[in-house]
């Protein structure tokens, strides 16, 4: 699915939530993303982006080129255009109906304001996936999931070197070392806590998600 900009018989209803993007640009040519927000009734929320990064390098390619198809429409000059007709979609996502406001400031650069009066989906999907915008759900449970195994791998491969050098023969090795495992239970525990929900939580809203496939006789 790419992008796609109609010129519907009617306007889209105003949306409760709606996306806005600041951009900066020179002379309408590279167009650097400043931040990006998710506005409704009942809350903002602003992402904003610390290094100069253009459109090209944060959003999916269909996202970033009818982006700039609408910032061409611009003439460099202060001024604000609607594009109701625009429809922008990719897979998990569509924006619609387009307000561009445009700022020239002194120094002759323009500060842009895009805002998509609709969308439906996840704005996740229009970012890159280096951007870290994916779900952040998985990355956390892969990466608890590594914690745990080797905080369950470590202690035993201590245990071994330990013995094999001779430091657990005596008593007092043995009782520090011991000490040493002890301390680190509690936190242990608290992990393997949060993986186990996580995985419940993700089994009941898709039951078929851990099941193991039926195996097949020849």
């Amino acid at each position: 699915m790419g992008v796609a900009i109609s010129e519907p018989d009617h306007r889209l209803e105003e949306s409760a939530r709606k996306f806005i993007i600041n951009i900066s640009s020179e002379n309408l040519s590279d167009f650097e993303v400043r931040s990006c927000e998710i506005a409704s009734r009942e809350f903002r929320n602003r992402t904003s982006f610390q290094n100069r990064i253009t459109i090209d390098q944060i959003f999916q390619k269909e996202i970033a080129e009818g982006l700039k198809s609408c910032l061409m429409k611009l003439s460099g000059e202060t001024e604000v255009i609607a594009l109701p007709s625009v429809v922008l979609e990719i897979p998990g996502l569509t924006l619609a109906g387009a307000h561009l406001v445009s700022t020239k400031t002194q120094e002759g650069d323009l500060h842009i304001i895009v805002r998509f009066r609709f969308f439906v989906g996840g704005i996740n999907n229009m970012f890159l996936p280096n951007i870290g915008f994916d779900d952040a759900a998985n990355d956390h449970a892969a990466g608890l999931s590594v914690k745990v195994l080797s905080d369950l791998a470590l202690p035993f491969l201590n245990v071994c070197e330990s013995y094999r050098s001779g430091v657990i023969s005596t008593q007092a090795g043995f009782t520090e070392f011991m000490a040493g495992l002890s301390a680190c239970a509690q936190d242990f525990r608290f992990q393997v806590e949060l993986l186990k929900r996580f995985v419940d939580a993700k089994e009941k809203s898709n039951p078929n998600l851990l099941k193991k496939p039926a195996s097949t006789e020849l």
